[in-house]
């Protein structure tokens, strides 16, 4: 997954650099049409997955930025939906 490929490669960017906040928009998800929950699943997958194999990772905070609230609406729906029993 693309995505989550690069959600991990963002948190090792910070790391590298002592970065301890991220902000990233929900890629892919304009022009590509990516779905929101794809999105989702990748930023969870990616983050969670780096996190977890980083445990000592400086990231204290990840914060999606939104545009629009048809966006904000859309990437809520597909998180409130999203089963984080696995991550």
């Amino acid at each position: 997954m693309y995505i989550a490929q690069i959600a991990r490669a963002c948190l090792k960017h910070c790391d590298d650099n002592g970065i301890t906040s991220l902000a990233i928009p929900p890629l892919g998800t304009g022009i590509a049409g990516v779905p929101f929950d794809k999105c989702v699943r990748g930023f969870i997958t990616g983050f969670a997955g780096y996190l977890k194999s980083n445990p000592s990772s400086g990231v204290t905070k990840i914060g999606v930025i939104i545009f629009d609230e048809a966006t904000f609406k859309a990437f809520s729906t597909s998180f409130s939906k999203f089963d984080f029993k696995d991550y």
